[in-house]
């Protein structure tokens, strides 16, 4: 890989969004593998910055499948009415053979089901990737069933490969935040991340994660709001506003719940949000049952 190809690359798994679609814009390849990554990471940050409609109306149907695969995953972040037809696509593309073409196509269909909280078809299509990015999913993928032993065996493979690579890097910094002996370790592995390349929203949240963690809310929220400052959209940084302003006690209620309902019209299908209307959905059920039982 060209230096120029690593650095977009550094830029999209740090979070860094506009500065890899800023990047990508400049490069120029001979080798078509070349660019097709350029192209596949350029559209990946449209789709993160909510740039859906774009990458849907760039890429036809006769460009590449990893391609495809993309404007598939715009299509389902786009709207739910669509998320029927894309999983039609998906299990046509595991029928017919075609994924196992290409292990950047399994990445974006993996991260598709997972997305979608589909973790056995997760775990299908990218259990043998041989991307450290896949990799990393699949430590994603086993915190989010509380299997850290899975999760712990996924990291020592991916440091067999490469241990200062970024995706090798922040698992390490996930499955050190699911352990509160060692949030202090995931605070570091943030900072050395953030001193090497620095700030980005992933990192930033991570290390307000982190800070959490350590009951350090005051500082959490400070990062948070930095954080905010480079995205003011993101999802992930105003959840874990929420998260610090009711722990700092000092945020009125009112506003606490304007602002969750706010990222419940935005993003309905975030595992947080799922997990509160869940949560909600049960408190009802047993208000309901001890109603009826009086």
């Amino acid at each position: 890989m060209s230096q120029h190809l690593f650095d977009l690359e550094t830029f999209f798994l740090l979070g860094n969004y506009q500065a890899a679609i800023n990047c990508g814009s400049t490069l120029k390849f001979n080798s078509d593998d070349d660019r097709l990554y350029r192209d596949f990471l350029v559209y990946r940050s449209h789709i993160e910055q909510g740039d859906y409609a774009l990458v849907m109306d760039d890429i036809g149907r006769d460009a590449p499948l990893p391609l495809v695969a993309v404007k598939v995953l715009a299509a389902y972040m786009q709207s739910e009415a669509n998320h029927e037809r894309v999983f039609t696509t998906l299990s046509t593309w595991i029928e017919s053979g075609d994924l196992q073409k290409s292990s950047l196509t399994q990445l974006i269909v993996a991260i598709i089901y997972f997305k979608a909280m589909k973790y056995e078809d997760v775990l299908r299509v990218i259990n043998d990737s041989p991307l450290l990015e896949g990799r990393a999913l699949l430590v994603q993928l086993y915190l989010a069933i509380n299997r850290i032993d899975y999760a712990q065996k996924e990291l020592k493979f991916m440091q067999s490969k490469k241990d200062d690579a970024i995706p090798t890097q922040l698992a390490s910094a996930w499955i050190h935040l699911h352990d509160r002996s060692k949030c202090e370790e995931a605070a570091e592995i943030y900072k050395d991340l953030i001193n090497k390349y620095g700030n980005s929203v992933v990192l930033l949240n991570g290390l307000a994660v982190a800070s959490m963690c350590l009951s350090q809310f005051e500082r959490a929220e400070k990062i948070l709001m930095d954080a905010l400052l480079l995205d003011n959209k993101s999802i992930t940084t105003r959840i874990n506003l929420v998260v610090v302003s009711q722990q700092l006690d000092k945020t009125p209620i009112d506003k606490i719940k304007r602002d969750i309902n706010q990222i419940v019209s935005v993003a309905p299908g975030h595992p947080w949000v799922v997990a509160i209307n869940n949560a909600s959905l049960d408190f009802d059920n047993a208000q309901k049952k001890f109603e009826k039982n009086q």
